[in-house]
């Protein structure tokens, strides 16, 4: 499927049509992409991402990086070269039926929409960063569709419930009328997919606006912005009052290219919901390009081309500019990996919330809840050892001493403490999640001899083992 630059006066119409009032802005093409691999130094900086990006900007990015380390590139992916932010989503895969992962391709790039919304817009300041979406949310906790913003009430106007409707994902179908931006909050079903979007899905994601006016990070990266309260316009909550640039990253993927194939599409975090899509920021305009930008490119069109103030490079330019994945990745597979997705990131359907694993840096320190073993599972064959995960290993609780019981009595009921040790398997396309319960049983048994009187009390201790599967394996 080729991308059709004839559309993008409609797609900005539908833009339009959800901002109020009509104000000047510019799109931004990154017809480029950097690369795909599991980095992002936002959430996981110098180690390996827990999951895969398709990422566009300079050639600076990396594991770490600052914004003055990618003002230093030789290039970048998008079409202002005066801009070398670094902007990520994760990538889209079609997972077939014996379990392995192809990426999708994405049709034209990503455009970054800069939308100059309310009083006093600033622009980014320098080594701003932010994040947009939740990576383990798997459900919409609202009633659909959204009704119209003029009667939005307060349930719909929380963070929580904002942040939720700033994502979209579009059906295209260039035969008819586009739809709304954000009209759809999850991943179309499959059927649908292939029989009406026939040009692809369009995945959008608007970032938070809103800024305390202090701090250009924060320990969550989101802490420190928020959404208006109607998404892209309306009031700022209290704290947050200083205006920012409004972000919007438009993707679309070639879905079309597996019409027919049995199998899923599944973002690379193991998401086949489209609840858990998000987005990262890395500031890096030159000197003051951005602000000068948001107060005199108010043209109407969105083309970067009548802003005088942008350098723009071609499409070709834009496409050549790469970076080689880092060597800590082990040269992991992206295009296609037959192991699932990369990183062997689990398929988590929801709708509760995704647990998130503790090796993140980000992640509360909870441990999965104990789950009742599957009788039908078996266990992984030993050319498939299990491999411990020390960062979710606990000590073991201290021996307690059991209560005196009844003499006679006999007690067998076993008491389940906290996991004991979880650790993963990967056998073909299934991940095994083994959890080790430790159980006490305390017995109470009469002497064997017939003149004692005394009974003794017996404490054993062991642990048995539960297990769960994830499979992502589909039967088709």
């Amino acid at each position: 499927m080729r991308f059709n630059p004839s559309h993008l006066a409609a797609i900005a119409v539908s833009l339009i049509t959800l901002m109020a009032p009509v104000m000047g802005f510019w799109r931004l093409p990154c017809r480029g992409v950097l690369t795909v691999a599991r980095i992002d130094p936002i959430v996981d900086p110098g180690i390996p991402s827990m999951h895969a990006h398709s990422i566009h900007g300079p050639n600076n990015f990396a594991m770490e990086v600052t914004s003055d380390d990618l003002l230093a590139s030789e290039c970048t992916s998008c079409e202002v070269v005066q801009d070398k932010s670094a902007y990520w989503t994760p990538s889209l895969y079609f997972i077939n039926p014996s379990g392995e992962a192809e990426l999708v391709k994405q049709v034209g790039g990503m455009l970054v929409y800069y939308l100059p919304r309310g009083d006093n817009v600033q622009a980014f300041p320098r080594g701003f960063r932010m994040l947009a979406g939740d990576t383990y949310q798997r459900n919409f906790t609202l009633p659909t569709p959204d009704p119209p913003k003029a009667v939005w009430a307060e349930k719909d106007k929380t963070q929580f419930s904002l942040g939720q409707k700033a994502i979209g994902f579009n059906c295209l179908n260039y035969d008819n009328p586009p739809e709304p931006s954000l009209m759809r909050h999850n991943f179309p079903d499959r059927a649908f997919i292939d029989s009406k979007c026939k040009d692809g899905i369009r995945m959008e994601l608007v970032f938070p606006s809103c800024w305390n006016g202090k701090d250009i990070d924060s320990p969550d990266h989101m802490s420190h912005v928020a959404y208006p309260d109607l998404v892209d316009v309306g009031s700022c909550p209290n704290g947050f009052e200083k205006r920012l640039v409004t972000l919007m990253y438009e993707t679309i993927w070639d879905t079309m290219a597996f019409k027919g194939q049995a199998g899923e599409f599944v973002l690379s975090n193991g998401d086949p919901t489209g609840y858990g899509y998000h987005g990262d920021f890395i500031e890096a305009w030159e000197n003051d390009v951005l602000q000068r930008a948001i107060d005199t490119c108010t043209n109407l069109s969105g083309r970067v081309e009548d802003c005088p103030l942008f350098q723009l490079q071609s499409e070709d330019d834009q496409r050549k500019c790469t970076i080689e994945n880092p060597k800590a990745l082990g040269g992991e597979r992206y295009d296609f990996n037959p192991e699932g997705l990369p990183g062997k990131v689990p398929i988590i359907r929801g709708p509760g919330y995704a647990l998130r694993p503790i090796s993140s840096p980000s992640a509360p320190e909870t441990m999965p809840k104990p789950v009742v073993p599957d009788p039908k599972v078996k266990l992984p064959q030993d050319d498939q050892p299990v491999v411990p995960r020390p960062e979710t290993t606990t000590a073991p609780p201290p021996p307690t001493t059991p209560a005196p019981k009844t003499p006679g009595m006999v007690s067998e009921k076993p008491k389940l403490e906290q996991p004991y040790t979880t650790s993963y398997s990967t056998k073909g396309s299934t991940i095994y999640e083994i959890v080790i319960i430790r159980t006490t049983v305390t017995k109470t048994v009469d002497l064997p001899s017939p003149t004692a009187q005394a009974k003794r009390h017996e404490n054993r201790s062991g642990v048995k083992g539960r297990f769960r599967r994830h499979g992502h394996a589909l039967n088709h």
